[in-house]
């Protein structure tokens, strides 16, 4: 039988990235316009996208914690790649609008004021989502949740961005290279545009039923191999994920002597052993007559 997920727990995460997000948001765009600073806008305009994702994130763990109906006979569990899409899309668009401003900020030559305040905001940003990255990476293993996950590389990817911005305007405060503000913010657009092109690429797999990663097939075979030891054998064995459930079905062919009891019974232990070995694995198996390969 499958294991129960823990459905409140990537919830609650979704909820906690929701508030985050919110402050700072607030934080960086107050300070970002009050000192005319395009890298702190961009972050800005970064958190935002993030706070996007999130309540996407949300709403997606909430609507894949619906159980299997008429018209979702598989579960809703895509719900959480369609997130995942989603969220990608929005951090392509975002470092667009970063690189419009960066750029228009340089051919204009409108440099910021001060990095005083830029440094404050980087640095308690830089905190927040240290300690929120590492809290959502964790609800997401536990959970097997790719919208927490997602969330989770959002904030990651933004305290990278988010260090890169603070040691830049240090540079600034220091030297004075006041040019170098919008080039901070380009660096931003690039270092999101990769997290998204990730992101964006895994979850269309999981949309397109791509099969299991390679070390869980390989985990899937070993178990079909043990078992052929009792005069069985397999074929059309197929494996694929839907947020964060694995659907794996498969043939197993008997001899013609084995009865129906005792087919019954290797099929309920092969199940239980895919499921130990693949958590969360939902398994349909299909009996019919050795040598019987043309279903």
């Amino acid at each position: 039988m499958m294991g129960v997920r823990p459905w409140a727990m990537p919830q609650r995460a979704a909820a906690v990235s929701v508030a985050a997000n919110s402050a700072l948001i607030l934080l960086k765009l107050v300070v970002g316009l009050a000192t005319r600073s395009v890298s702190v806008v961009s972050e800005a305009l970064h958190s935002l996208v993030d706070l996007a994702a999130a309540v996407i994130a949300l709403y997606a763990v909430r609507k894949s914690a619906e159980p299997a109906d008429d018209a979702h006979p598989y579960g809703h569990g895509k719900f959480e790649s369609m997130s995942g899409a989603a969220e990608g899309l929005l951090v392509f668009l975002a470092a667009a609008a970063i690189l419009f401003q960066a750029g228009r900020a340089l051919l204009l030559r409108h440099y910021l004021s001060t990095a005083v305040g830029g440094l404050i905001a980087m640095g308690l940003s830089v905190a927040v989502n240290l300690v929120l990255s590492i809290y959502l990476y964790r609800v997401a293993r536990a959970s097997e949740s790719l919208a927490i996950e997602a969330d989770g590389l959002h904030h990651l990817t933004d305290l990278y961005s988010c260090i890169g911005v603070f040691v830049g305007l240090a540079v600034i405060e220091i030297a004075g290279f006041k040019w170098l503000d919008p080039l901070l913010a380009i660096m931003v657009a690039g270092v999101i545009t990769i997290a998204a092109y990730r992101l964006t690429g895994r979850s269309v797999s999981e949309l397109l039923d791509t099969s299991l990663p390679e070390d869980e097939r390989d985990r899937l075979t070993q178990i079909l191999e043990a078992h052929s030891e009792l005069g069985i054998s397999f074929h059309r064995v197929r494996a694929r994920r839907s947020g964060p459930l694995r659907h794996i079905d498969l043939h197993l062919e008997t001899p013609p002597d084995m009865t129906v009891q005792r087919a019954h019974e290797i099929c309920d232990h092969l199940e239980q052993d895919i499921v130990a070995a693949l958590p969360r694995a939902r398994v349909l198996i299909h009996t019919e007559p050795l040598g019987n390969k043309t279903d």
